[in-house]
């Protein structure tokens, strides 16, 4: 039974109020030096517990309409980008997310100035994630649709309760040699906000359990780049670590794809 009056505007101030109790103890964590792996910050309990459950369970109900993404040696998942049939909690969510609100307190957290949220969904949206489906490690497409902006930030909310590490399904974020990872729990009600750039590489460990693994995405883009340069990639995959064969394949599949991409303008929702 929900207790609390979940407007948008009491949501956006609760989303608000919780970016900053958290503030300086993630910030510092942003900015720490020494970082090994994929720059990254983890808030747990983002939302009241109830209204979290809310939105699982309208996410729950979308279930028969995600798209199946299968693709050899690179991932298997389900995801839908179209929330038009969602509930208005999902949708007051990605407002709240999507707005300039939102987006300034992340700015002052990251550093990062002129940030524009992806409100068309180009590269988020839910996904559903079953036994045995993955994600290999990769680096996500350096721009938006249009190409104008470079991609810049991901944000990913993971509704899954009482989920263990063994489960599989985690969050893996990689040094550049992706050679050593960090493991992070996709647990009920945390928030992962992790830096995208030419060496972000990240994955999803496969899940080993029948439970369902349900994520909330979404990016922010720039004009500048990361490196004040200007460059261009598809989403590029790479093998694990052991997985030699793997890499080798897939160094050719990258090239390829990115050729193609780059002269036809060929990709995701084109």
């Amino acid at each position: 039974m929900i207790n609390i009056n979940f407007s948008r505007e009491n949501l956006e101030k609760r989303i608000i109020q919780r970016l900053l109790e958290e503030k300086d103890k993630i910030k510092l964590y942003w900015n720490n030096k020494s970082f090994n792996f994929t720059r990254h910050l983890i808030i747990d309990d983002f939302l009241p517990e109830d209204i979290a459950n809310v939105i699982l369970d309208d996410f729950l109900k979308q279930k028969n309409l995600f798209k199946e993404g299968k693709y050899i040696l690179k991932q298997k998942k389900n995801t839908l980008a179209d929330i038009s049939n969602s509930s208005n909690i999902i949708k007051d969510f990605y407002s709240i997310i999507h707005d300039n609100n939102f987006i300034e307190e992340i700015s002052k957290i990251t550093g990062m100035t002129n940030l524009k949220s992806d409100e068309t969904l180009y590269a988020g949206g839910l996904t559903i994630m079953k036994e045995n489906d993955y994600l290999n490690p990769h680096i996500d497409n350096s721009h938006n649709s249009s190409r104008e902006m470079y991609r810049r930030l991901n944000l990913l909310f993971y509704l899954n309760h009482d989920w263990q590490e063994m489960y599989g399904g985690n969050l893996e974020l990689w040094n550049d040699k992706v050679n050593k990872k960090k493991t992070i729990i996709s647990k009920f009600n945390r928030l992962v906000i992790m830096e995208t750039n030419k060496k972000s590489y990240h994955s999803v460990s496969k899940v080993k359990t029948n439970k369902l693994r349900c994520c909330i995405s979404t990016y922010y883009f720039s004009k500048e780049s990361p490196d004040n340069t200007n460059y261009f990639h598809v989403t590029s995959f790479i093998g694990r670590p052991e997985e030699k064969f793997i890499r080798l394949l897939s160094n050719f599949d990258n090239k390829l794809r990115k050729m193609i991409s780059y002269f036809l303008k060929f990709g995701r929702n084109k």
